[in-house]
């Protein structure tokens, strides 16, 4: 369900925030209607990220110890690494998909919110600020983290 915001009383210019399924055939007509939405397309991995990916990816079984295994070492470490003492965090995607007209950011999160509530989080981070969000269809990191898109004025 969206929520509009009106900033003019001629209603020319909104605000949307809301989730968004990650369905092909949605993700295509709301691109097409808003103009700034991804396209299903754009919200898939390329062959840039995923060589950055894979760098990280390097890098994180570098440091890793040996006697720990992956979900248990990365949940630790990007928990270090993102959240700190908080309980969520927003932060550019370091993986962005190649998207137009807006940002890619990842929430990060302690626990698994409700889809309201995450709603409610990023109104409180992005007021009077476009955006729409999903949960992340293929978790590789079981730190829960959720796909957000947030309109850019260029």
């Amino acid at each position: 369900m969206y929520t509009y915001v009106y900033l003019r009383e001629d209603k020319s210019e909104y605000i949307i925030q809301s989730q968004i399924p990650h369905d092909a055939y949605i993700l295509n007509r709301y691109s097409a209607l808003t103009r700034w939405i991804p396209s299903y397309h754009e919200t898939r991995t390329n062959s840039t990220t995923s060589k950055r990916r894979r760098k990280w990816m390097q890098h994180i079984f570098s440091i890793m110890p040996r006697d720990i295994d992956w979900d248990t070492f990365l949940h630790h470490y990007l928990q270090k690494l993102f959240l700190k003492e908080k309980t969520y965090v927003l932060r550019l995607n370091e993986f962005p998909y190649q998207v137009r007209r807006c940002t890619h950011y990842i929430l990060w999160c302690v626990q698994v919110y409700k889809d309201d509530e995450v709603t409610n989080i990023l109104q409180t981070i992005l007021p009077n600020k476009s955006f729409v969000w999903y949960h992340n269809p293929k978790q590789l990191i079981r730190l829960p983290h959720y796909h957000v898109f947030v309109r850019s004025f260029k």
